[in-house]
């Protein structure tokens, strides 16, 4: 499994605090990266052993109901996440597929998830399926959690200073390029969340 994939998985997700404006402590991101790898390393092991995307559901469901380790926030989107990239990547969309995906959609838009690009996909998906009023609901959950993400980003003293300044450069220009995808998918959500 990448590291990118593990640190992404937590690094963007959106806990109740950052939603409301305040700063995690030191102890809080700590607890926040040691419970979201651990999740993440239990939900890419599950993907990674179950044989389709089917499987891979049945058991993420009982894990999303069994984990009391991290909070339900990071798990769902973790797992929102990773089924989403699954199932959108394949060429089933038949009612267990759409189920699954509307499933999805939902947790991420609840938990006001900051991947705006995979959300925009699954709510492109979803046209048909769901209702404009469903589509346009979802669609302001996840500018609220692109909105926040973005105003918690705009710091010009967070970069890590840890590393050497090549590191430092690759990581603020994957940095930017994720900004700016977001920013796209900020664009179509609000076009998305008007009826």
């Amino acid at each position: 499994m990448p590291v990118m994939s593990v640190i992404d998985a937590t690094a963007h997700s959106m806990t109740p605090a950052m939603l409301e404006g305040r700063k995690l402590t030191p102890e809080e991101r700590s607890q926040l990266a040691e419970t979201g790898l651990n999740a993440t390393v239990l939900i890419h092991r599950t993907i990674a052993n179950a044989s389709n995307w089917r499987e891979a559901h049945a058991a993420l469901q009982l894990y999303l109901r069994a984990d009391t380790e991290s909070p339900s926030y990071l798990r769902e989107q973790i797992v929102s996440v990773r089924m989403l990239q699954l199932i959108l990547s394949g060429p089933e969309r038949d009612a267990d597929a759409m189920a699954a995906i509307a499933q999805y959609t939902e947790l991420l838009s609840k938990n006001r998830s900051p991947e705006g690009a995979l959300l925009v996909q699954a709510l492109q998906t979803l046209k048909g399926y769901w209702t404009p009023e469903q589509i346009a609901d979802a669609a302001q959950g996840g500018m609220v959690g692109i909105e926040a993400f973005l105003a918690r980003r705009t710091c010009p003293d967070c970069a890590d200073k840890q590393h050497s300044p090549a590191i430092n450069a690759k990581v603020q220009a994957g940095e930017d390029v994720f900004l700016m995808q977001i920013e796209h998918a900020l664009d179509q959500l609000k076009a998305m969340s008007t009826l």
